[in-house]
């Protein structure tokens, strides 16, 4: 006997409601929570979405909200996120928020040394030079220092014109057979600065003739040698080095570009100069390098359109966004700045552009830059001259005024020649 259908137990109580496909709530992209800055976070987030939102809370101004959203992650995440997040801003040019960034991270979160290296390196990069040497000093006390932590560290003290601490780094370093390749240009860079040319020249021609020399390094050792040469006013020699660099690799750095510019215009060939500065694209596209400024000078040179229509807030701006504090190029752009406006007759911006390149450059010798920030004056076109003079001083303590105007690329009509009659020449 077979049970029909109509009759079989239905297993669905009969009284009980049916869910429509209409009756179901719809929840639209505009009900959905956000989290906004001004709501505060809201529900569980990822990292990616953490991480998006304590951006937005940074970038409104309220930096300390930011970093407490980021609290639920571990310490370790947490550090390195902040610290490349830092790392980034610094890169595009946002130096000021990545101070910020950089000043919340405890080395120790850090789960590698590499990665506690980086933080260090960006707080000097970022100018915060005491906070670096402290880092410095905490990844002493850890099992293992990155590649680079004893090069950087002696660049903080150059940073602090403590030139005899940078050598002695370096040299224990190279000694311990823990310098970094750069570590031995720089001792070469030190023996310069200090004075000591001849070891500077010995240092580069040992690594030039090394075996294990890396191409790249070559070309630094060798247009570095032609800075020695044109800081003892040899232009002859100085372009023989930088055009043997360019034998080993054509398009080079742009550091070795922008020095190699700077000699051609010493010895008068501007358009060689700008010819230099030319041949590669992508130095325009590094922040802050100083190669664009010197090529639309010396364009502005050649083409009689005058300093008038140059950028003077551009090159102001770009001062305080440099990451190599350790080489003087903010201090070259505002002095050549300083000495366009005064060209112009724009003494009042050229006294502005003098003093804010004492204020910012960390490139010279302390009392010197105090030195010029005391007995700056820049209301007339040879007390400009002074002013100039005595920054550039301050850079290169161990130069002869001679050699000035080609190292800083002004004519010696404006920074050496002040009127004899002005009661100031002689101070």
């Amino acid at each position: 006997m077979t049970t029909q259908p109509s009759n079989s137990p239905t297993a669905r109580p009969p009284d009980s409601p049916t869910v429509r496909p209409s009756d179901r709530p719809t929840v639209r992209p505009s009900d959905r929570p956000t989290a906004r800055p001004s709501d505060g976070p809201t529900g569980r987030l990822s990292p990616a979405m953490r991480l998006n939102l304590a951006q937005a809370y940074a970038a409104n101004g309220q930096f300390r909200k930011s970093l407490t959203i980021l609290d639920a992650m571990a310490p370790s995440k947490k550090a390195e996120v902040i610290l490349r997040q830092a790392v980034l801003m610094a890169g595009t040019g946002r130096v000021k928020a990545s101070r910020k960034w950089l000043a919340g991270i405890d080395p120790h979160d850090l789960s590698t040394a590499e990665l506690r290296g980086q933080l260090a390196e960006y707080l000097m990069r970022t100018s915060q030079f005491e906070k670096a040497l402290a880092v410095f000093d905490a990844c002493e006390k850890m099992p293992e220092q990155s590649r680079t932590h004893y090069l950087y560290k002696a660049l903080t003290w150059r940073c602090l014109w403590n030139l005899d601490e940078a050598a002695k780094i370096l040299k224990e370093a190279h000694q311990n057979g823990h310098g970094a390749p750069m570590s031995r240009i720089w001792q070469a860079r030190l023996a310069w600065l200090r004075g000591d040319n001849p070891a500077a020249i010995d240092i580069l021609k040992t690594i030039v003739s090394a075996d294990t020399a890396a191409p790249s390094d070559r070309e630094i050792c060798l247009a570095d040698s032609g800075v020695v040469y044109r800081s003892l006013g040899r232009l002859d020699k100085a372009l023989e080095y930088f055009e043997k660099r360019k034998t080993i690799i054509n398009a080079g750095h742009w550091l070795c570009r922008c020095e190699h510019a700077l000699t051609l215009c010493a010895a008068g060939r501007v358009a060689d100069a700008v010819a230099e500065l030319n041949s590669s694209e992508e130095i325009y596209n590094y922040y802050g390098n100083p190669c664009s400024m010197l090529r639309v000078m010396l364009i502005s040179e050649l083409d009689g359109s005058g300093r008038q229509s140059l950028d003077y807030k551009q090159w102001t701006d770009n001062l305080s966004q440099t990451l190599t504090p350790f080489l003087p190029y903010s201090t070259y752009m505002g002095l050549w700045a300083a000495t366009a406006m005064a060209r112009a007759g724009n003494f009042k911006a050229a006294k502005a552009m003098i003093a804010k390149t004492i204020k910012l450059t960390c490139s010279g010798n302390p009392c010197l830059v105090h030195d010029a920030a005391q007995n700056t004056r820049a209301r007339q076109r040879n007390e400009v001259s002074l002013a100039l003079a005595r920054v550039a001083k301050a850079i290169y303590p161990n130069f002869a005024d001679s050699a000035f105007e080609i190292q800083m690329l002004v004519s010696p009509d404006t920074l050496f020649s002040p009127r004899k009659d002005n009661p100031e020449a002689s101070a």
